[in-house]
């Protein structure tokens, strides 16, 4: 009798250790052959659509007006909406004004979109873990040269760097969507997987590489690291950039895709066309 006890339970544990690593891999979208469309076609309009001219953008593009701005116009979402939106996401601010706050709200709401609701399981691959708590994003001034707007296991840190010298003295970085979404990529890559997906779709049976940069801004080709939180901020917030680009234009379509495909509700990227 105490040995079937003993087999039940352990049955048990092992089912909901399964169910956890399933559900966790559902979080991540998958993707399908490298080169290849998405099944359906859901966006043949960001193939065949005139798309401008490449801006050819010299540094991150967190420091651009376009890519900054996003998809999303921040004076669009109310300071309730923006409560809404970051507590959906599991994130905290510390130190953001009000605007800071509608500005990373902006970011939220537009990854949400393209995911069909909010991403889960980013705090952690295996959502049955232990509750972490309201991940922080810590706005700060700082005008000394070097310091840094990075993103930690256990935070990120929003430099504002309005007078740094070294960086443009009108550019406000809590009012930049794309330096919201350029450290939240960093995170989703390198903790949740989603930059080994991207690395193994784009570099197939061969080892990833500069060769399969897309070079949406000169700052892509910096590191893997940067390469992947540049482009995965282009397809939130300026995508017809993966489509114009001139410098490497194979290479920033097969990107689109990567994301068009990942994305549950990838095809609205059109919205942002």
């Amino acid at each position: 009798m105490k040995l079937i006890v003993f087999l039940f339970i352990f049955q048990s544990a092992w089912a909901q250790d399964e169910a956890a690593v399933s559900l966790a891999t559902s979080a991540l979208s998958s993707v399908e052959g490298v080169g290849q469309a998405p099944k359906g076609d859901p966006c043949a309009f960001c193939r065949e659509g005139n798309f401008g001219n490449d801006p050819r953008y010299g540094t991150s593009l967190k420091n651009h007006s376009g890519p900054s701005r996003g998809c999303i116009p921040e004076d669009t979402i109310s300071n309730t909406e923006a409560n809404r939106l970051i507590t959906s996401q599991e994130i905290t601010t510390v130190g953001a004004t009000e605007k800071e706050r509608r500005v990373l709200a902006a970011a939220i709401k537009r990854v949400q979109q393209l995911n069909g609701g909010p991403i889960r399981g980013w705090r952690g691959v295996l959502s049955a873990s232990p509750p972490m708590g309201l991940y922080p994003w810590r706005y700060y001034d700082n005008h000394e040269e070097g310091s840094s707007v990075t993103f930690h296991l256990t935070h990120i840190l929003i430099n504002r760097k309005t007078n740094n010298r070294n960086h443009n003295r009108n550019h406000h970085y809590g009012h930049s969507v794309a330096q919201q979404v350029h450290e939240w990529a960093h995170y989703l890559g390198y903790h949740v997987g989603l930059q080994d997906q991207f690395q193994n779709f784009m570099g197939g049976n061969r080892e990833y590489g500069n060769q399969d940069y897309c070079m949406v801004s000169n700052y892509a080709d910096n590191t893997p690291g940067e390469q992947f939180a540049e482009v995965f901020t282009a397809f939130i917030t300026e995508p017809r950039i993966l489509l114009n680009n001139s410098r490497t234009p194979e290479n920033c379509r097969k990107v689109f895709n990567f994301f068009l495909t990942w994305f549950p509700q990838g095809e609205r990227v059109q919205d942002c066309l």
